[in-house]
């Protein structure tokens, strides 16, 4: 009894799953009744018009030719134009509609799912590549066009399939219910198809995102793709994830195809077993040669929405693939503001982060351990430590990325949890360690998808130091940069990237490795233009010579704060900070003596 009551509740909770994977994503279509209905009515005006070819072909037979009445045959041809007008007529504004409408379940279906996506915690985005969203992104484009063409058509069909069968019957009701045992066949054999026509659908779309995450991949790479020589490389990695992607999809339509060619066989066969059987009748004077010719085209007519019925089970087959992917996504819960929350923390006052633990899963080992320190406004902070100490995670904690597992980062006593998050990030400059541009001018790259002010994007070009090289390019500040900034050295997209944290003159400005590139003057000058404004900063460095002049210096080993005070405190303290900063002098005196060992010779 156990097996079943678990069997019938997993089985329960599928159908409510499906129920609401559907039932949500079909709520696009009937957000517009009007042409929903619209669209219906005319396809079933253009069915019932259908209908009267069978019926005119019965009285053609059975009357005119028997009557040889001419005078119909004059009337009769002008039916078949009128009949031909009114049905192309019809068939236009019906495709009209339907357009209109894959372009408004497009809008809407697009955009809530870019909605979604772009207010997604960051771990939930941070898990999935960019190309497996954008080709998730891509599957939309399919989606309208079945939702809009198979929506409405499915429920057409049956109520077709019913209207014929009727019509049927008024005929013979043994050619009827031999018609309708076909069509179950029929329905039985793509019932039979189902599963595997499924599975092959999860795997063509499982291939298809792998290999445009590949190629996102590899067109953000083509500078070390060219460096590195790895041309042929990187063509066969993609060669495989596509033929894979191809085997998969050729799996699929062979699959179809083969569904496609029994139900053709039998539609083809139908009318000619009808004949057969029907002549019999027709010889014992059980129904007249007119009858038996329009139920053979009532029973075609009927057969054509029992295929377009497989048609549409198997892309809605196909539909359900990508939605189960949509839903993946959509299922994720959005970055929420708790009601009550404060609208706008204020920078006046101190962060602080007090016996932060943080770990990646819940129960997983913690990555950062009881961390603790606090920042005044005005004060500029170091981070400095071993690759993977933590470094880059305490930032993403103080940004709201990432929530404690224990403890708390407070903004004037007030958790991060409790405030406007997105408020709050909008105060904060973040330059990364690895810089972002897009293919646009230097003004635009420096606004970032904000209106542009040519006064405050000069100002932060000067600030960055990097006004007076951009206005000796031959555009100024409309020059277009390449994509990533390549046509830019590495220290002026570092620069470019500064420029952009500083455009939206920011109370906090974090600093992750983004004067990496730059030459020693050019950073200590950048430094000082920073100080001058006085702005709060963050900041993560090698170079330590570049946080001499920090308020507060913390040294991060393995996820611990082991050493905190001033350079000087630190230097005299004798510990880890001591040893840094004595390899890192010593490596700058051997980077000076090579530098003039080799300008001598």
């Amino acid at each position: 009894m156990k097996e079943i009551y678990h069997t019938l509740s997993s089985q329960v909770k599928r159908v409510r799953r499906l129920q609401e994977r559907w039932g949500s994503f079909f709520s696009y279509v009937f957000r517009y009744p009007r042409a929903v209905i619209t669209i219906f009515l005319l396809t079933l005006l253009a069915q019932l018009a259908s209908l009267l070819v069978p019926f005119s072909i019965q009285f053609f037979v059975d009357h005119l030719w028997a009557s040889g009445k001419i005078d119909w045959l004059h009337l009769l041809g002008m039916g078949v134009f009128i009949l031909f007008a009114s049905h192309l007529l019809i068939s236009y504004v019906r495709v009209s509609g339907t357009v209109s409408l894959q372009a408004k379940i497009s809008l809407n279906l697009s955009g809530d799912f870019l909605h979604h996506l772009l207010n997604l915690p960051y771990p939930a985005l941070e898990k999935r590549a960019s190309g497996d969203l954008a080709a998730r992104f891509n599957n939309i484009t399919a989606a309208r066009e079945i939702l809009a063409n198979h929506g409405a058509a499915l429920i057409l069909d049956l109520m077709m399939c019913l209207v014929y069968s009727i019509a049927m019957f008024f005929y013979s009701v043994k050619l009827a219910g031999i018609t309708i045992v076909i069509a179950a066949i029929q329905m039985m054999i793509t019932a039979l198809f189902v599963p595997a026509t499924q599975r092959r659908t999860k795997e063509e779309l499982k291939t298809y995102s792998e290999t445009q995450s590949y190629l996102v991949e590899v067109l953000r790479s083509m500078l070390l793709v060219k460096s590195n020589s790895l041309e042929d490389t990187v063509f066969n990695g993609w060669f495989q994830r596509f033929t894979r992607q191809i085997k998969a999809f050729t799996s699929r339509y062979q699959l179809s195809g083969c569904l496609n060619s029994m139900i053709q066989s039998i539609q083809l066969v139908t009318p000619l077993l009808l004949l057969w059987l029907g002549a019999k009748e027709v010889m014992a004077q059980q129904m007249t040669i007119g009858s038996l010719v329009a139920l053979i085209a009532l029973a075609t007519s009927f057969l054509i929405p029992i295929g377009s019925l497989t048609s549409s089970i198997q892309s809605l087959q196909f539909l359900g693939g990508i939605f189960e992917r949509l839903q993946e996504i959509f299922g994720e819960k959005v970055e929420q503001i708790p009601p009550g929350a404060v609208e706008r923390g204020h920078f006046g006052q101190p962060l602080r982060m007090e016996r932060v633990t943080f770990s990646y899963q819940p129960n997983g080992p913690p990555v950062l351990n009881q961390v603790s320190f606090h920042l005044n406004p005005g004060e500029k902070i170091a981070l400095v430590g071993a690759t993977g100490s933590g470094k880059t995670t305490i930032l993403k904690l103080i940004l709201g990325l990432y929530k404690p597992t224990q403890g708390s980062v407070t903004l004037g006593g007030i958790p991060l949890t409790e405030l406007n998050i997105y408020q709050y990030r909008q105060q904060i400059g973040v330059v990364l360690q690895e810089t972002f541009l897009f293919n646009d001018t230097i003004a635009k790259n420096i606004a970032f998808f904000q209106e542009v002010s040519q006064e405050d994007v000069e100002w932060a070009a000067k600030t960055a130091l990097l006004h007076e090289e951009i206005v000796k390019m031959p555009e100024g500040y409309n020059t277009v940069i390449g994509e990533n900034g390549q046509n830019l050295s590495g220290g002026q997209r570092q620069r470019l990237a500064i420029a952009r944290a500083l455009y939206r003159k920011p109370a906090l400005l974090i600093l992750d490795e983004a004067t990496s590139q730059l030459d020693t003057i050019t950073e200590q000058k950048l430094h000082e233009q920073l100080d001058s404004h006085q702005i709060t900063r963050i900041v993560i460095a090698h170079r330590l010579f570049t946080i001499q002049d920090a308020n507060r210096i913390f040294v991060i080993k393995e996820g611990r704060v082991k050493e905190e005070g001033t350079h000087q405190e630190l230097i005299e303290w004798g510990g880890i900070y001591k040893e840094l900063w004595e390899r890192h002098t010593q490596q700058v005196e051997n980077a000076r003596y090579s530098t003039v060992t080799s300008s001598k010779s």
